[in-house]
């Protein structure tokens, strides 16, 4: 994001040099400076003297493995999200069984996380080249998608507490009718609201030293409103505050009517609760769902915590960049931004992955999978199963 800078104030309090070149280009001196920020400027809305946020590049980098780094480590999370998001769709579509509201919540949420990392590659190479080498299309569509699969797959989440929550009333799922237009209009709303970043995000130059420095960045169209504060605060609220507020608050519903469940059973366990007779011995239904729907809820509080540990670094930038817009401090470094969505695409991997883990028809479909694959590679390797059980064994 940019900041504007009195034209003469920024040069002497930065030590910064500068000369126009023509509309938008500058030289900058880069001692002592924020290499994460550029300077330009912009004759068509009016800005002069604009620090633009380089967001996904960082110019003349002294060290050359951690840009390295940082694009193995994009890659690897990029194609585990996709390979896990894929798998879980495939389960979805390929097991006969009924289809209910809360697998129709994971597939779609499983969808939104794919759209989060498309732009991820074009990440990586900017990281390493420090510079954004790509089209105006691509700066513009980069940070749509992401919001936009950020959106669907947080609302997506809540529903699903809403969904369990439901469920923990007696209340019965939504109709598949109802989690389709729900779903439908979720996309819409959410690709709706990200049309501003497609907007705004735009390619701007400048010349540090003597290097052509090309950067993807966020550059509202006014000086006079506050247009950051209009999008970027409720962006925060609606995108992760109220999202996480709706799911506490529905998790903990289920969790109070679980332990009231509980304290019930327990009530009623010396007057002799209804067994079940089983080759095993005794068996209590109604305590044995209670206990599974314990596991469950211990799935749910990790997935809160998990929830807030993965979106809290990308919201904190977001508002780290807003605030060296109103103070000129320019403390928040394009590192710290990359590392943010880093944490947030790897809550695209984690998520579908608990959901699914605590899925019955996740697991035996992932079961049938891995089955499946086994007998492949048994055939392949002429291996019989006994001989196959016996290196089980081993290990």
């Amino acid at each position: 994001m940019g900041h504007q800078r009195e034209p003469i104030d920024s040069g002497l309090e930065f030590g910064m040099s500068r000369e126009h070149q023509h509309d938008n280009d500058c030289v900058i001196n880069t001692d002592n400076i924020n290499r994460s920020y550029v300077m330009g400027y912009d004759d068509d809305t009016g800005w002069d003297g604009y620090y633009h946020f380089t967001y996904f590049g960082q110019f003349r980098r002294a060290n050359v493995i951690i840009p390295r780094l940082e694009t193995a480590l994009i890659g690897l999370i990029t194609l585990a999200v996709i390979c896990a998001n894929v798998l879980v769709l495939v389960i979805m579509f390929t097991t006969k069984t009924p289809s209910s509201s809360n697998n129709y919540f994971l597939a779609n949420m499983s969808l939104a996380a794919m759209v989060y990392p498309i732009g991820m590659p074009l990440i990586a190479v900017t990281r390493l080249t420090g510079t954004w080498i790509f089209s105006q299309t691509a700066c513009s569509m980069l940070p749509y998608t992401e919001l936009c699969g950020t959106m669907v797959s947080v609302w997506t989440m809540t529903l699903m507490s809403l969904e369990r929550y439901r469920a923990s009333q007696k209340k019965g799922p939504f109709e598949k009718r109802q989690v389709l237009v729900m779903v439908a209009v979720l996309w819409l709303i959410s690709a709706a609201s990200s049309v501003p970043l497609a907007i705004f995000f735009v390619i701007k130059e400048s010349t540090v030293d003597t290097d052509r420095v090309i950067v993807c960045t966020l550059m509202w169209p006014n000086n006079d409103v506050r247009t950051s504060y209009v999008f970027i605060v409720p962006a925060i609220l609606v995108g992760f505050v109220l999202p996480l507020i709706l799911i506490v608050i529905n998790y903990t519903r289920i969790m109070k009517a679980l332990n009231d469940s509980m304290k019930k059973l327990h009530q009623h366990r010396c007057s002799g609760p209804p067994v079940v007779r089983t080759r095993s011995g005794m068996f209590n239904p109604k305590l044995f769902r209670h206990r599974r729907e314990a596991k469950v809820i211990r799935f749910l509080i990790v997935l809160v915590v998990v929830f807030c540990t993965m979106w809290l670094p990308i919201a904190v930038c977001m508002i780290l960049i807003v605030y060296d817009k109103v103070t000129h401090h320019l403390i928040m470094t394009s590192n710290l931004f990359i590392a943010g969505e880093c944490f947030a695409l790897s809550n695209s991997l984690v998520n579908p992955l608990i959901y699914a883990f605590i899925n019955e028809r996740y697991r035996n479909g992932l079961n049938r999978i891995v089955g499946n694959v086994r007998r492949v590679s048994l055939k392949t390797n002429k291996i019989t199963p006994s001989t196959s059980q016996v290196l089980d064994d081993q290990v």
